[in-house]
């Protein structure tokens, strides 16, 4: 429990639209967190509104969570986009009507090693 108090919540901005939520506990570290190659790569496989989250030359913006993107991201943490282990919120509606979204999410989920309990 005391973790998650040390823990504050970032906005991943692509292109100034908020796009995923997820907790660091320093600025440095989220920042970090947006220099993997495998984040553009993963969020640029999933689609909202018909197109992909981002390309190779969108501007990625990192800034502190407001109030309902945090209860957003609380709500909805469902898994890893990187290889850092950290947890991730969509703050947009994934496109469901492909057939596999459902499949990329699961994948994304499994993309840290270990689930929330620490085990593989």
């Amino acid at each position: 429990m005391t973790d998650d108090l040390s823990l504050s919540v970032f906005v991943l901005e692509v292109d100034r639209r908020p796009v995923v939520a997820f907790a660091s506990r320093t600025h440095a570290a989220a920042e970090a967190i947006l220099d993997e190659e495998q984040l553009r790569a993963r969020l640029a496989e999933v689609r909202s509104g018909g197109a992909p989250l981002c390309d190779d030359i969108a501007i990625f913006r990192l800034r502190l969570a407001h109030p309902d993107e945090k209860a957003i991201y609380r709500r909805r943490k469902f898994g890893r986009l990187d290889q850092t282990g950290v947890l991730f919120a969509f703050l947009i509606e994934p496109d469901r009507e492909e057939a596999n979204i459902d499949q990329e999410i699961q994948a994304l989920t499994t993309l840290g090693g270990k689930d929330e309990t620490g085990e593989s």
